[in-house]
């Protein structure tokens, strides 16, 4: 179990180190992680933007996020989180009730396409197409506001996704949020909880 391993080695899994930190979904005190790292951790994000060696208030483009070894570990801890019955189950309901509206699906093809979908997001392979950087929701599947060409950032704030997926990945609390490499989607102008400092 991860958050055990967490929690009896904080050090060897990263939890007070800024970068290891920062790749990581599970790195909270809610997976194990022990509030002093967290507090470390902290303190040198404050210490390097004094010393003006800090990460820029700006959004990585789409293009590097999906070539970031920060990003497809960060992703990759959040898609293994919507694996189980719990959330497969609680979503299906989700779809059935508002999915034919929000993603446009023709209503006779609304069962199958839904449960696709849902099918996409626990196998994974919903992830593999983010990494492919088609911005799609499923192969041949759009994002329902295709028009605005959402790609990176973006593309994952908006709120179809979020409801989709149930999680807010500019919040943080129980997981780490995405703030560090997109704070410009996540609102870091006025500075925040794992905002960069330079925000």
């Amino acid at each position: 179990n991860m958050t055990s391993l967490r929690a009896v080695c904080p050090v060897m899994c990263g939890c007070d180190d800024l970068f290891a930190a920062q790749k990581g979904f599970f790195g909270t005190t809610y997976y194990g992680c022990p509030q002093p790292c967290l507090d470390s951790m902290s303190a040198n994000m404050e210490y390097q933007g004094a010393l003006g060696d800090y990460v820029d208030c700006v959004d990585l483009n789409a293009s590097k996020l999906i070539n970031s070894t920060a990003f497809k570990t960060y992703m990759t801890g959040a898609f293994e989180s919507l694996r189980g019955r719990q959330f497969e189950e609680a979503t299906w309901v989700k779809l059935l009730n508002s999915g034919e509206a929000i993603f446009r699906v023709n209503s006779t093809e609304a069962p199958m396409t839904l449960r696709y979908l849902l099918d996409n997001i626990t196998s994974g392979e919903m992830l593999n197409t983010i990494f492919s950087g088609s911005w799609e929701l499923m192969t041949g599947f759009p994002h329902p506001r295709s028009d605005e060409n959402y790609t990176g950032c973006d593309w994952l704030m908006t709120w179809e996704v979020t409801w989709l997926l149930g999680i807010d990945f500019c919040q943080t609390g129980t997981f780490r949020s995405l703030k560090f490499l997109c704070p410009q989607a996540c609102k870091c102008t006025d500075g925040g909880e794992e905002c960069p400092v330079s925000c």
